[in-house]
């Protein structure tokens, strides 16, 4: 997703250094850590996995809302996981591999981004074809959800799509999320209508202690 970060040049110098502390505190932990659960892990993008983006290349539902190439090739597949890890380092975000537990290679990718000085973040997230309707979504959300309310100390999580977008809005039910109702998102690409959820710590920890939740 080409979202850039908050611009943080017209706030006051107080919220300036507050952000920058975040970003930073952000580009430390990312290096250092892997989300695990029963199903899933998440983990940073490597060379290896070049390959493993062979299938997300070119799948409109990836392609048209990331950055993902439409054509894939070693080079450009390499190209795209090397952005990933440049991203962290300049602290505009924090990008995972979501990788089922019992194979090594990715199935999709997470990340939260967007960050602002309230403080809270957007999280995205895409998955192969495959695995759409497995449960994987909605777990990688949760994980990175709690690690970005818990560690990263961020106060809410935004999560936005287009108003037809159902496997999204399923996603956002089963976290507990609560819909603010729909805005328009002005990007460089133009106006778009989104519809954008909240979710904090209290509505997360309450979707898990339901019975049923994974």
């Amino acid at each position: 997703m080409a979202d850039p970060c908050t611009d943080l040049s017209r706030q006051d110098p107080s919220a300036r250094q507050a952000g920058a502390q975040r970003r930073e505190k952000c580009v430390n932990r990312t290096a250092e850590t892997a989300l695990e659960s029963e199903l899933l892990l998440l983990r940073a993008w490597h060379p290896r996995d070049a390959g493993a983006l062979a299938t997300a290349c070119g799948d409109p539902e990836i392609c048209a809302f990331t950055t993902v190439p439409r054509r894939y090739s070693q080079e450009a597949a390499a190209a795209w996981i090397e952005r990933q890890a440049q991203r962290v380092a300049d602290g505009t975000a924090n990008v995972f591999a979501i990788v089922p537990r019992w194979q090594e290679d990715p199935i999709g990718a997470t990340w939260l981004f967007d960050f602002d000085t309230s403080p809270s973040a957007r999280i995205g997230c895409w998955l192969l074809a495959a695995h759409r309707h497995d449960g994987f979504g909605l777990e990688a959300t949760r994980l990175l959800s709690r690690w970005g309310l818990s560690v990263l100390g961020l106060r809410r999580i935004r999560l936005e799509f287009l108003p037809d977008n159902e496997a999204s809005r399923r996603v956002c039910i089963g976290l507990g999320a609560i819909r603010e109702g729909q805005r328009e998102r002005v990007t460089s690409q133009g106006s778009t209508l989104v519809e954008r959820w909240l979710l904090g710590r209290s509505q997360l920890e309450a979707s898990r202690a339901e019975p049923g939740a994974r």
